[in-house]
């Protein structure tokens, strides 16, 4: 009887572990074929975040979020591009993460201009953070 148990537990805990692998291995998410869940202005997002997190993420959180504001800081961590566009706020803004670095626009240019950026929302942290991001606007070339 014991062996039967300790087969299953065996058994169990593998079939976990594949599907745990699978998860974490899974393709992440085409945003630029997306249409967006919603668009909105960078400061009214983050005002809705910093008031009322809980109804803003009932609104935003893992749906597609398309953003316009000015981008006040540009970093270029290593495979990641990260835009901080400000809310007006100046503590907070809006964090966009970008996996992809083949844009054909220089992205440290963006610094102090206008875009549109579309990403999905994975919740508030001192900002309000979107990942998996396209540039919009201005276009990439």
């Amino acid at each position: 009887m014991k062996r039967v148990v300790f087969i299953g537990a065996i058994i169990l805990l593998l079939f976990i572990s594949l599907v745990a692998y699978y998860r974490y291995n899974q393709p992440r998410q085409n945003i630029a074929a997306q249409d967006a869940d919603v668009t909105i202005n960078a400061a009214q997002l983050y005002q809705q975040y910093n008031e009322h997190e809980p109804e803003a993420n009932q609104k935003y959180l893992d749906k597609i979020v398309e953003v316009k504001g000015k981008v006040s800081e540009v970093q270029n961590n290593n495979s990641l591009i990260v835009l901080l566009i400000n809310a007006g706020d100046g503590i907070g803004g809006i964090n966009c993460s970008m996996k992809d670095k083949n844009f054909g626009t220089d992205m440290l240019q963006l610094k102090d201009k206008e875009v549109v950026v579309k990403g999905k929302c994975s919740g508030f942290l001192m900002d309000v953070n979107l990942v998996d991001c396209v540039l919009i606007q201005p276009k990439s070339k």
